[in-house]
Parts: C-alpha cells; structure tokens; sequence
C-alpha cells in the first residue's frame, strides 16, 4: 500500500492539467495503450461519488468531464492528458472515494504543479503539497464513510485515531502523520517523494529555478 502510494502520488503531482469547461460525467474515449476502457464501472464510480453529499459537490465542481480508464497497475492517479486511472478490480465504493481525493486535488490545483515558482524554495513547496494531501486523505477517508467501505486505506491505528479527534482536528491528524519522517504511525511517505520531485524538477529547470 505504502510503495503503491509513493508511486501515485510521484506521478499524479505531476499529471494533473486544466480540462475544457463542459459536463462532468465520465467520458466515453478510447483509452490510451495499456490502459482499459469501461464505461459501465466509470459511470459507477461517479454515480457512488455523486451519491453522498461531500462527493456530489466534488462532480459539480469538476472543471471538466471525467475521462476515466482502468489498469490493473500504477492506478489512482490522474494522466498528463487529463484521464483518471483507476483500478480496474478493486472495490468501487475505495475506487470512487480515491476518485473524490483526486477531483480535489484537480479542484484546487495539484501540489507541486509545474512550472515552479523560481522565488520559492524547495521546503516551503512541499510544506504546502502536504497541507494538500492532508486535506485530500482526509476527504478520502471521510468518503470512505460516507459509502460504508470496510477495510482500511491507512493504519487502523492511525484512522483510529483520526476518528476519535472533532472533525475540525481531523486534517491535523493527518497532517502530523504524513510530515514524519518515513511517513510515520502507517501513513506514506509523501514528504519525502514530494522532496525528491521538486529537486528532480529544479535540476531540470522546471520553474527556471
């Protein structure tokens, strides 16, 4: 779960882009090599998100259709040509509340989007793409909830303790896990995969800095 995680968020941080303004239901398309497409689970998915009050805000705010296709691999995360790959088997109501941690991060701007601000180090960047992936577990979890998944996404003992905070703490909980080094109490490691890609981006001149 952790490697998987790791790897997501590498690439989805970097794949995020403005999609034209139009409807928000999934897209019929044909999916790019590798990946499978599956209008019937698609329309599922949103219809599951759509179905629960915080996702159905999330839909209505989707600055562009939902171009979703399935793999079996490297899934949650959203493409450089705007097509969200979702697991192609796994549970729907985990796969449409990943769906709604990713609409949030297109809402609001995924972290760590290029081009990088020259003016802005490395440290502040990423400071800021762990608020946003704190806010984004959380919504994550709290849909999770919302559509009765069993089963865990983070450590028992971490969403334990997640649940167990007033709604208001409940970012920060998520937010302390994430920022420890080696993503401690069974959270990720994103800080440090948010380090490693800003530095591989300055190298590269991304942001001219």
């Amino acid at each position: 779960m952790r490697v998987a995680l790791i790897a997501a968020v590498v690439i989805a941080a970097g794949a995020i882009i403005a999609l034209a303004l139009h409807g928000s239901r999934p897209d019929e398309l044909i999916c790019p090599a590798g990946l499978r497409s599956d209008p019937q689970r698609a329309a599922r998915l949103v219809e599951l998100l759509e179905s629960v009050p915080r996702g159905r805000d999330l839909v209505q705010d989707a600055p562009g259709p939902l171009h979703i296709c399935f793999a079996e691999a490297n899934t949650g995360v959203v493409r450089s040509d705007g097509v969200f790959v979702m697991d192609a088997s796994g549970d729907e109501g985990a796969e449409a509340a990943r769906l709604g941690h990713l609409l949030l991060h297109l809402i609001d701007g995924a972290p760590l989007s290029e081009p990088l601000d020259p003016a802005r180090a490395c440290a502040v960047l990423v400071a800021e793409a762990m608020v946003a992936e704190a806010q984004a577990h959380t919504l994550e979890l709290r849909l999770r909830r919302d559509l009765q998944v069993t089963g865990h996404l983070l450590d028992p003992a971490l969403e334990a303790t997640f649940w167990g905070v007033p709604e208001a703490q409940q970012v920060g909980v998520i937010h302390d896990a994430l920022v420890q080094e080696g993503g401690g109490a069974g959270a990720p490691d994103l800080q440090r995969a948010y380090t490693i890609r800003c530095r591989a981006l300055r190298s590269l001149g991304a942001g001219g800095g």
